[in-house]
C-alpha cells in the first residue's frame, strides 16, 4: 500500500535529550542490578527495541559503568586492564617454562572472554573473576620463577 497509511512513531522531543544526568549518578551509578528498574521509566519510551519488562544491558562494560558509576567502573576497568597486561607480559617473556606454556592459553582465553563481555552482562559471572585472578596469579608465579623463589615441589616415586 501506500506508505502514508504506515504509522508514524512519536519520537523523543529534544528537551529530553537536553537533560542533564545528576552528578550522584555519574560518579555512584544507580546501584547494582538497579538498571533495569531505571530502563523502564518513561524518560527511555522512545528507544527502538525497547520493551516494557526490565533488563539487562547487554554490555559488561556498560553495565559496569551505569550502575557503579566512574568510580566503580574505573576500579573494574583497573582490574582487568592490570590481569590483561600482567597475562600478556607473562606470555611474551616466559618462554617455555610451565608459567609460559599456562600463560599463552590464558591470554587467548581471557582476551577471548573480554571481546564476549561487550556483548554479554558478564560482571557477576565467576569467569570474570577467575580469569582476572589465575592472569595476575601467573604474573606472580612468573616473578616469583625468576627470583628463584618459586618452591620446589618433590617428586614422589611410585612404589608399584
Amino acid at each position: 500500500g501506500d506508505p502514508r497509511d504506515l504509522p508514524s512513531f512519536p519520537t523523543r522531543r529534544s528537551s529530553d535529550l537536553q537533560e542533564p544526568i545528576p552528578v550522584g549518578i555519574r560518579i555512584l551509578g544507580v546501584g547494582p542490578g538497579n538498571f533495569k528498574h531505571y530502563y523502564v521509566e518513561p524518560v527511555y519510551r522512545y528507544i527502538p527495541g525497547r520493551t516494557l519488562l526490565p533488563r539487562q544491558l547487554h554490555n559488561m562494560y556498560f553495565e559496569v559503568a551505569v550502575e557503579f558509576g566512574l568510580l566503580g567502573f574505573s576500579a573494574f576497568a583497573a582490574i582487568i586492564l592490570i590481569a590483561l597486561r600482567n597475562v600478556w607480559r607473562v606470555a611474551k617473556t616466559a618462554g617455555d617454562s610451565p608459567i609460559g606454556r599456562l600463560a599463552r592459553p590464558l591470554l587467548i582465553a581471557y582476551g577471548s572472554y573480554l571481546v564476549a563481555s561487550a556483548f554479554v552482562p558478564n560482571e557477576y559471572n565467576k569467569y570474570t573473576w577467575l580469569l582476572s585472578g589465575f592472569a595476575i596469579a601467573a604474573a606472580r608465579i612468573h616473578v616469583l620463577e625468576d627470583r628463584g623463589r618459586l618452591p620446589q615441589l618433590e617428586k614422589r616415586r611410585s612404589s608399584v
